[in-house]
């Protein structure tokens, strides 16, 4: 029986977190927290780590430290571990109007491919309107401007 206690006890021993000055895991029953006014809660495995928070010294410069070993770097590089990002990779896709196909050939055409198919719509777009003014001419209509509004003369000065 004793020993079955004792193997239990030895599977629950987990740190609990980590130190927030040293960056050393802490265990049960060592935890020593501490509430700011902004009620942020730091904790603290040692009393040695809290009393360097409370009088503000910089983990970075204390030699002992995790903090000061990653700065440093110094010894392991596990201590240093950080996930790293996956950057976002951009996959070309078709959209409505547009086939990928269509999209990698505009994409890969040179700059002097690209000109040429502009001038050539700018000459169909010009050749359009031409052909919209002539046709106007030959009705005999006078092209549609805008007309001015006239100012309104019933309007009635109120109070004179």
């Amino acid at each position: 029986m004793a020993s079955e206690n004792s193997a239990s006890s030895a599977a629950a021993v987990v740190s609990i977190g980590k130190d927030f000055f040293t960056g050393n895991r802490i265990y049960p029953g060592r935890v020593k927290r501490f509430c700011r006014m902004d009620c942020k809660a730091f904790i603290f495995g040692t009393g040695k780590s809290r009393a360097l928070f409370l009088k503000k010294r910089n983990p970075r410069k204390i030699s002992w430290t995790v903090a000061y070993r990653i700065a440093h770097k110094k010894g392991d590089l596990q201590l240093k571990s950080r996930r790293r990002n996956r950057r976002t990779v951009a996959a070309p896709r078709a959209i409505v109007g547009a086939s990928l196909e269509a999209i990698l050939a505009k994409r890969n055409e040179s700059a002097s491919a690209r000109q040429a198919a502009q001038k050539a719509h700018l000459r169909v777009l010009k050749e359009r309107r031409r052909a919209k003014k002539e046709a106007s001419k030959k009705a005999g209509n006078a092209p549609n401007r805008p007309q001015q509004k006239a100012a309104n003369k019933n309007v009635q000065n109120k109070g004179r």
